[in-house]
């Protein structure tokens, strides 16, 4: 299930020998404002991959490209989040059901992979465009055949 953020600061740290080290500018930055001693806690979450990031809302925008049925990613994104499930929802006192999608923000590397797969999936069933031609198209563009 995804994870909810929390208000509190959030940095990546990336695993080496003997410990952790701050991934980005933004997370040394963090760290180095912390005194010399200070104890902190941490929660290990398996942040999601960048690439996997990248092939998802890329290919969601070659198929709002290659679709009139979406004005843009987002919305996209939204749609395959709430018909697959990925949904947060509550009643209100007058008894109706409210239901939004979940952010993909909030998921972790378990939750991300099988959702990527079954909105591509989706995406297939549904229009016939496959992520694989996405990405034979981005290998010829990166490797100017396109």
């Amino acid at each position: 299930m995804a994870k909810r953020p929390s208000s509190k600061p959030v940095t990546i740290l990336r695993v080496v020998r003997g410990g952790y080290e701050p991934v980005a500018a933004i997370d040394a930055e963090f760290h180095a404002g912390l005194p010399m001693g200070a104890e902190v806690t941490a929660t290990i979450d398996r942040a999601k991959s960048n690439d996997m990031l990248r092939l998802y809302w890329g290919f969601l925008g070659w198929v709002v490209e290659n679709r009139d049925e979406f004005g843009n990613s987002r919305a996209l994104s939204n749609a395959l989040l709430c018909e697959l499930g990925y949904v947060d929802s509550f009643r209100l006192m007058d008894g109706s059901m409210q239901i939004f999608p979940q952010s993909i923000a909030e998921m972790d590397d378990d939750d991300f992979p099988p959702f990527c797969t079954k909105a591509f999936d989706r995406i297939y069933g549904e229009f016939g465009l496959d992520v694989e031609d996405y990405k034979a198209e981005q290998r010829a563009k990166a490797e100017g055949r396109w």
